[in-house]
């Protein structure tokens, strides 16, 4: 299945034009790529698929272009993406080298995308509550958050959350506890988005705790398994 936009308007995309190849497997798709080429580079836009046999299929048709393309350029949030490709080094020499790795491969460019901001932190446990939502089966603790917005001090707050098995119990304002975490509100928002965890926020000092013995349980309440997606531009 191939289908050609000509136009943005029609796509709405960051890119003039481009291509979609799709699976379709019982009148149904299973995954599609966006595309477009430049000279000897094919770059990709955006890559979904449900199944290994789809990537698969994917590989098989970007292997019979090799005739004509010369690299592939993928634009992606997969962070595993290098792992599946047989070759993921991309020819550019812009490594720093040090005497002792001197052998290391440029392979991918990193950029900050889309930025997550949570506005009001007690109504987004709240509606959490409402939804019964799982943080983590098994883990009851009452844990207080001290959420600091300089960029928007009313949603500057400190709250608590009281867990049972996992499900939000409660949600107040004050009350005891039995460890709190201090943090920013950009870090926060990232953290329960699944976009990093609190290990890494503990590790970098980006984020306090009153007892460390409850690290582990903490980052194990915000973990997902997969980081949240865009495709659009911003």
């Amino acid at each position: 299945m191939t289908k050609t936009f000509p136009f943005e308007r029609e796509l709405n995309r960051p890119f003039w034009f481009g291509r979609v190849i799709g699976y379709v497997e019982e009148e149904n798709v299973k995954g599609y790529f966006v595309y477009s080429t430049k000279e000897k580079d094919l770059y990709i836009h955006e890559f979904f698929f449900d199944s290994p046999n789809v990537v698969r299929e994917f590989l098989t048709f970007l292997h019979n272009q090799t005739d004509q393309i010369k690299r592939v350029i993928m634009n992606s949030n997969f962070d595993e993406i290098s792992h599946f490709v047989g070759s993921p080094e991309s020819g550019q020499a812009t490594m720093v080298d040090f005497p002792s790795t001197t052998d290391h491969k440029h392979i991918a460019n990193v950029g900050i995308g889309v930025m997550y901001r949570i506005v009001n932190c007690l109504a987004f446990f709240k509606e959490l509550k409402e939804k019964n939502h799982l943080l983590s089966p098994g883990v009851t603790l009452s844990l207080k958050l001290s959420i600091n917005d300089d960029f928007f001090p009313l949603n500057s707050s400190t709250f608590i959350l009281y867990i049972t098995n996992g499900e939000i119990a409660e949600v107040r304002e004050d009350g005891p506890f039995d460890v709190e975490l201090r943090m920013d509100i950009a870090e926060f928002s990232s953290m329960v988005m699944g976009v990093e965890n609190a290990l890494t926020y503990l590790k970098w000092g980006l984020m306090e705790i009153s007892d460390e013995s409850y690290s582990k349980v903490i980052n194990s309440l915000f973990q997902t398994e997969s980081k949240p997606m865009i495709v659009k531009a911003f």
